[in-house]
């Protein structure tokens, strides 16, 4: 078919576009093919390392590793859940703790373009997909560099492959691999600075602005690093080089100008990143912020001989936050570093100026404020100095410069360098001490391991100078080339090994089949209570078998668990004080009671089934109907006194404040919630729980002493361990609660009937405990063993209760007769109707957000916090329409900034091409130093074996 008219036009229109943009691209890549190799060998090393350490498909290994493990993993699970189902939002998720706003996740955690790849594979191949992902951004890494040495240098395609290598597969790459979303900022890095070249030499501003941008968008708080590193990198280049070599057009008064550009196209590209930049501070707002105070001070945190001894191979020590910063990029590195400084065909004003932006680098290693400053002054708890990719960076563009006329220097100069390194190395193996961490340890300090850090090192060393001779006194110049790759390859590999392994020993690692499995049998407890809830449209479901506490995501489960740096600090202390286990960044469902079970929605809690034995392990309340299913080996079961998501209750609700330190028992909170939910004055608790009677029935190894508030028991003797037992006496068939609050953190194991419970007191199970379902009148040995000096503990309240089953129902049955019954549900909007029997508040068990709008009958309505924790909202006596809509205002505000960044791009893109503005003159980009002649776009041709003239290293 001809198209005529309108269609004609649009078909020349297309092709004309095809010619000039897709053909220009295209033919440029194919010029370009000698850079593949950048990409392909670091991807290919990086492979055979998951190989070699039985990473599927070559073992049941994973990726998962760290906070890989405990965190990433699952938020990419709920990443990929979002964007393939219209019911999920990247804005808020009811998937972790009581639910939040989840754009704050996805701008710390998901925000990589690379990240979308999850959607392409199945649920069980989310590892695999990761695994892509880590592979991916390492090859990408070194393709970056290699482009940046591409347009600065004189083409060299095998030392361009060599280096971009050493990038991609430096310390800090292979050692935060895990860390994945703070890989982007390897790949923008030499965009970056190739962008600020640019910038002050011809006034070109696209590559800068889009790079950056990307790079803050990818994740915010390495993109607040990269910021920092353009002022400093800014302020070397001019330093670092002459006004006739920076101002390649001669316009007047160049630097006042060329300051003004950046700072012009750095607020541009902060502006497109806006939506993720005000995402962020949304999140932060919720406690994340002011949760870690971080003296600052100008102490010296690391020696300097350490800090030496991070440049060489198998330096790793560890994540934990005693780490030293990851600088090792390679041997070949620190031979041709000195090179750099050495010949005389770099200008010494630019040897000066990034000496000195090295300096900078060392001294915020070394200095508290410094290192603190690059951090956002909050102190890394893990995985310390994370800029120091940057340093990398800096390092290997300097190496390669002296890489580029290493053949011009003596080669005496080369073996004095080498014999000078194994010197050091020799230094370094008697007097430094390194902290590894073996799990089965808990930690070894050691001098250098002689055959991984000292004796590789100097295999290398003795390699790459063998090499340089062998290079400098042959023609056959191809042979040289392959050689010095694979050297560099077999570096690669033995650095990334390490590296891994080590970290492997550190903090261990996940099995992919474990993983899979475990998702496997608890989706099947999801299903069977999805084909039960077929109508209902917004419950909550938790469970007692962890993996971790993030597997809601992983479930589609809505559930009080997590644990996520973007955390609700108000929820974690709600939480805390109702008798969860919650502590700074997490929350776990260890155990929950009847009464806070319903007050929260909890309608569903998945166990263990029984074990061969037949014992049970779950100790799940005894008022909760259960069914197992038997493939799985799992009971579900079932809370027929769940409340709603939303219930009308007493406006007396608004009066409540309960601060955690006056309350030492989550009996009393949930008490005094409920009370105030009925209408009772003064903080008055409706009485659900009945206190059940104990006595001390014997000591071993302690004394015990009572006061007005508080027992302590005091251990006698070092030399072994103490315990005292509670007698208990259960006066009704059902359930038994104990809490022990206690204001110290010690850590102290829990028998009941001499079968070990759980661990008491430490940060991670300070909780209430379900002791089992007893009959009235059973009695129960509860004891505590410790090692720790004393364990005191407040009485202010009982210690043992058991629920008051007809109180519950009526409490219940009364929040029931005014709760919302949702209609639809997505997780950025709830409809439903509810009956008020009377004016009163609507308490929700959503965390308060101002991001919530709530309209009753299509009025929006105002919206306040109760209990300093939930969100809330008045409606008056009869029937209602309510409609929950969640879209913070911060983050309308951050999609207009980005759509404002985005179109004064490209109206400065439509000017310096319609109106030639901007730019002060066309001109090539070309290398400075004037021995290097530039072949920009010339066809990559290999160079005659014979003619050492057009050398290739």
């Amino acid at each position: 078919m001809t198209l005529t008219g309108a269609g004609a036009k649009l078909k020349a229109f297309c092709k004309k576009a095809y010619d000039s943009v897709f053909k220009r691209v295209g033919h440029k890549i194919v010029q370009k093919k000698y850079l593949y190799p950048s990409f392909l060998m670091p991807f290919l090393i990086m492979a055979a390392v998951f190989a070699a350490l039985a990473i599927f498909p070559f073992g049941e290994r994973s990726v998962l590793i760290l906070d890989m493990n405990a965190q990433y993993v699952y938020f990419f699970e709920q990443f990929r859940d979002s964007v393939l189902s219209s019911d999920e939002s990247i804005l808020y998720s009811f998937e972790r703790a009581l639910g939040g706003e989840f754009l704050g996740t996805y701008t710390y955690y998901l925000a990589s373009p690379f990240s979308y790849l999850v959607v392409l594979f199945p649920k069980d191949r989310i590892t695999d997909a990761i695994k892509l992902i880590m592979l991916l951004k390492c090859g990408f890494a070194g393709l970056s560099f290699s482009y940046y040495l591409d347009k600065t240098r004189k083409k060299n395609a095998f030392g361009f492959t060599a280096f971009s290598t050493m990038y991609a597969l430096c310390a800090y790459a292979t050692t935060f691999q895990s860390n994945i979303m703070w890989m982007d900022a390897l790949i923008w890095l030499p965009l970056i600075t190739l962008g600020i070249e640019r910038i002050i030499r011809t006034g070109h501003f696209k590559l800068f602005i889009v790079s950056l941008a990307i790079g803050i968008w990818s994740n915010y708080y390495i993109g607040y690093m990269l910021c920092i590193y353009v002022a400093l990198y800014f302020i070397c280049y001019m330093l670092g080089h002459s006004n006739k070599e920076v101002n390649e057009s001669g316009e007047n008064l160049h630097a006042l100008k060329t300051l003004l550009r950046m700072a012009l196209y750095s607020i541009i590209a902060v502006l497109i990143a806006c939506f993720v930049i005000f995402g962020a501070l949304h999140s932060l707002s919720f406690g994340k912020s002011t949760h870690q105070s971080t003296e600052i001070t100008w102490d010296l945190k690391i020696d300097f001989l350490n800090l030496i001894t991070k440049l060489f191979i198998g330096s790793y020590d560890t994540v934990r936050p005693v780490g030293t910063p990851n600088i090792y990029s390679g041997i070949l590195m620190l031979l041709m570093l000195p090179a750099y400084f050495l010949t005389d065909k770099i200008k010494g004003r630019e040897k000066i100026a990034y000496a000195l932006l090295c300096a900078v680098f060392v001294a915020s290693f070394s200095i508290n404020a410094l290192d603190l400053a690059w951090h956002g002054f909050q102190a890394p708890i893990w995985l310390s100095y994370r800029y120091s990719f940057i340093f990398s960076f800096i390092t290997l563009v300097m190496a390669y410069k002296g890489f580029e006329h290493y053949k011009e220097m003596s080669g005496k100069l080369f073996f004095g360098i080498g014999a000078g390194l194994i010197g050091l190395l020799m230094i370094i193996q008697k007097t430094v001490t390194i902290s590894r961490y073996v799990r089965s340890e808990d930690q070894v300090k050691q001098l250098m391991p002689d055959w991984q850090i000292i004796w590789l090192s100097i295999a290398f060393i003795l390699a790459y100078l063998i090499f340089i001779y062998f290079s400098k006194h042959t023609k056959l110049i191809i042979t040289a080339s392959v050689v010095l790759l694979i050297l560099v390859g077999i570096e690669g590999f033995a650095s990334a090994h390490i590296n891994w392994k080590e970290q492997i020993n550190d903090v261990g690692w996940a099995s992919r089949t474990e993983y899979n499995n475990y998702v496997k049998r608890v989706q099947a407890g999801m299903d069977y209570i999805s084909d039960i809830e077929k109508d209902a449209a917004l419950y909550r479901v938790e469970k007692t078998m962890f993996r971790q506490n993030n597997d809601a995501l992983a479930l589609d489960m809505n559930g009080i668990s997590e644990f996520n740096s973007t955390f609700n600090k108000d929820v974690i202390e709600f939480l805390k004080k109702t008798g969860f286990v919650s502590r700074a960044q997490a929350s776990k469902y260890l155990c929950g009671n009847e009464a806070i079970d319903s007050i929260l929605g909890i309608k569903y809690v998945i166990g263990y089934g029984p074990t061969s034995e037949g014992v049970q392990l779950d100790h799940v309340s005894s008022l909760y109907e259960k069914e197992l299913l038997k493939e799985q080996n799992i009971y579900v079961y079932k809370n027929p006194y769940a409340l709603s998501i939303a219930y009308g209750v007493d406006s007396n609700i608004k009066n409540t404040r309960l601060e955690y330190d006056n309350v030492y028992s989550p009996f009393e909170y949930t008490e005094i919630l409920a009370g105030a939910m009925m209408g009772l004055e003064n903080d008055e608790g409706y009485k659900l729980f009945n206190e059940v009677d104990y006595s001390i029935l014997y000591k071993n190894n302690c004394t015990s002493s009572r006061y007005t508030e508080e027992l302590r028991f005091t251990r006698t003797s070092s030399a072994t361990k103490a315990s005292f037992t509670f007698n208990v006496t259960t006066a009704q068939e059902g359930s038994v609660y104990m809490y022990l609050p206690s204001p110290y953190t010690t850590i102290a194991s829990l028998y009941v009937n001499d079968t070990f419970i759980t661990k008491l007191f430490n940060t991670d199970y300070q909780r209430m405990v379900n002791l089992g379902t007893y009959g009235a009148g059973d009695i129960i040995n509860v004891r505590v063993e410790f090692e720790a000096y004393q364990i005191v503990i407040k009485t202010t309240y009982p210690l043992f209760v058991q629920t008051n089953e007809e109180a519950l129902k009526t409490f219940t049955d009364t929040c029931k007769e005014n709760q919302l019954n949702v209609t639809s549900f997505k997780d950025t909007k709830i409809e439903g109707n509810l009956t008020a029997s009377k004016d009163m508040t609507v308490f929700t068990t959503i965390p308060y957000d101002s991001g919530w709008k709530v309209y009753v009958d299509g009025k929006r309505v105002e919206t306040f916090e109760v209990t300093e924790t939930m969100l809330a909202f008045d409606v008056s006596a009869g029937e209602h329409e309510i409609v929950m809509k969640y879209m913070p205002t911060e983050v309308t505000f951050g999609i207009a900034l980005s759509i404002v960044g985005v179109l004064l791009f490209a109206f400065l893109v439509f000017a310096e091409w319609k109106w030639k503005i901007l730019v002060p003159k066309k001109v090539a980009f070309a290398p400075l130093d004037n021995d290097l002649e530039k072949t920009d776009d010339c066809e990559a041709t290999a160079p005659d074996e014979s003619n050492d003239e057009n050398p290739t290293i």
